[in-house]
């Protein structure tokens, strides 16, 4: 069935490095064939370092960007939720603190919202009992307006006109309630509303057996020119799988490296490798994962996030033990 179903994407639906199992490398497999990589260089990437400052806080959880919100030009991020931190935004270009707030006072945020979606303002999930839901907006950070929710309800998505609250990320599955509230004001929105609706929307995905994809299950990690690539939680992180945008099909199936992840910017597929020190990128076509051109690389350990232009690392500092964010243009 094609379509879109409502959900409401949780913090571990975004990029997300740590915790993944060892595997060999693939060939990637299309509907029972094997597809041999392509050694044409048509694109060379030549990393440009911009900025570089350090990391913000010790505890903060900048594995993977489990904690930042994907904007355009804005990274918001947050410290890690067993402690009370701020939530820290920086100007993609320049690595600069554009500011710094802690929405719900002295308790850890419990959830932020992952998706961004062109909207002034992001939904934070916090408090006693993650029982606070707060509107803060992206540019500022000021603290547009707080409400009580449901304890337990900790799976966020930000829409354009919507914040959709779910139920212990059963949203859309018919066991847990959908709730919607106004970007804007924090006001209650019906949850059959085209707002709703709109910030709710994911689409359906099915294996390449014809089995659907619970939408819980699969972990998006980039999308481009009508492929979305992404592991699913019942693999283990193990394998990587690459869908059509727009009919939900499997393209293909391959083993996922210790470490490996993708992201997606203006020109397509970065695979991003870990090689001791260094992360290897290469680009690659996203419907057969064939590399296209040479690789280049960075010196760090983790993949942070893609802002606008600028692709954010994690370099190790063996002196503060804290390490620094870059960020990088890829030329």
């Amino acid at each position: 069935m094609v379509g879109y179903r409502r959900i409401a994407a949780g913090v571990a639906a975004v990029l997300m490095l740590s915790g993944l199992t060892g595997c060999t490398d693939e060939p990637a497999t299309t509907a029972g064939h094997t597809t041999s990589a392509s050694p044409a260089a048509r694109s060379e990437i030549e990393p440009v370092r911009v900025w570089e400052r350090s990391a913000f806080l010790a505890q903060a959880n900048l594995v993977g960007a489990t904690s930042w919100i994907s904007t355009t030009d804005t990274p918001v991020t947050r410290a890690g939720a067993s402690v009370p931190g701020p939530m820290i935004a920086y100007d993609a270009a320049t690595g600069e603190q554009s500011w710094s707030t802690r929405p719900l006072g002295e308790t850890p945020i419990c959830a932020i919202s992952p998706r961004y979606d062109g909207a002034a303002v992001v939904g934070v999930l916090g408090g006693k009992g993650c029982a606070t839901l707060a509107g803060v907006n992206v540019a500022t950070g000021a603290l547009q307006w707080s409400r009580p929710v449901s304890d337990g309800d900790r799976t966020l998505r930000t829409g354009a006109g919507a914040i959709v609250l779910g139920g212990g990320g059963s949203l859309g599955q018919g066991d847990g309630p959908l709730t919607c509230f106004a970007s804007a004001d924090g006001s209650p929105v019906a949850a059959g509303s085209s707002a709703c609706t709109a910030a709710a929307a994911e689409l359906e995905l099915v294996r390449s057996d014809g089995k659907p994809v619970v939408h819980n299950d699969f972990r998006e990690l980039a999308r481009h020119d009508g492929v979305v690539l992404g592991w699913l939680a019942t693999e283990s992180a193990s394998q990587l799988f690459a869908f059509d945008e727009k009919s939900g099909r499997q393209l293909w199936q391959r083993a996922r490296v210790n470490g490996e992840t993708v992201f997606a910017d203006d020109r397509g597929f970065v695979r991003v490798l870990p090689e001791g020190a260094a992360m290897a990128l290469t680009r690659v076509d996203g419907r057969t994962w064939s590399p296209e051109g040479t690789p280049g690389s960075v010196p760090a350990i983790e993949f942070v996030a893609r802002f606008d232009n600028v692709v954010v690392f994690l370099r190790p500092d063996s002196t503060t033990q804290v390490g620094w964010l870059t960020g990088y243009r890829l030329d």
